[in-house]
């Protein structure tokens, strides 16, 4: 599994945590996948930023 997909496959997870009302749940799987998914602090920060855009926008629908 490729990185992009291995954060898409965080993504969903998180958006559908959202849609539940579970903003703590969202949080935690979101933590836990840059733990698990590797990379640089940079790219960590980079994926972190798009991670939590995605939730404000499935949030926001």
């Amino acid at each position: 599994m490729s990185d992009s997909d291995f954060y898409a496959d965080r993504l969903h997870d998180a958006k559908a945590a959202v849609n539940r009302g579970d903003i703590e749940g969202a949080a935690d799987i979101t933590f836990h996948a840059l733990l698990e998914g590797g990379g640089t602090c940079a790219e960590n920060l980079a994926e972190l930023n798009k991670t939590t855009q995605g939730l404000l926008d499935g949030r926001d629908r």
